[in-house]
């Protein structure tokens, strides 16, 4: 939306291809096109167009329609599990998986440190929420609520 708002373009990235664009025709081709809208608009659907809205910008028609770039969209796939094809819009290039260089030694911090490392107790569970936008708080309140529920720390 920031390339939106200075008018410039933009290249965006994938790490899971579902939805990117194809310009197939026929009915597989238009059911996976509105399963892609479908999905996008009920996960992240209500904070776009509220954020949106909150800095004026205007509405677009589908969440799915909008997320990847119309000039170039990176997806961070294997060419082995998803070779590009005909079908994809034009726009989106099959990249190969990206691999982050070794990380450097690191060392939490102490309050970080003393969670992990607390006498007797169990390991720490990690709640992660990837991609799942929209419902912060509701997510948030699940995660409380199932953390207390078993007893463990997280």
């Amino acid at each position: 939306m920031a390339a939106e708002t200075l008018g410039c373009a933009c290249v965006s990235f994938s790490l899971n291809p579902f939805g990117i664009g194809v310009v197939a025709e026929g009915r597989a081709a238009d059911a996976a096109r509105h399963l892609g809208k479908m999905l996008s608009d009920a996960i992240w659907g209500d904070e776009f167009h509220r954020f949106r809205a909150l800095h004026r910008l205007p509405p677009v028609a589908s969440v799915a329609d909008y997320q990847y770039s119309k000039q170039l969209n990176l997806l961070a796939v294997s060419p082995a599990l998803l070779p590009e094809h005909a079908d994809f819009e034009p726009q989106h290039r099959v990249t190969g998986f990206w691999h982050a260089p070794e990380a450097a030694a690191w060392t939490p911090a102490e309050p970080l440190s003393a969670f992990l490392n607390a006498p007797g107790g169990s390991a720490p569970v990690v709640f992660t929420f990837g991609s799942m936008g929209g419902r912060a708080a509701e997510m948030s309140a699940l995660v409380v609520a199932a953390v207390a529920r078993v007893g463990c720390r997280a």
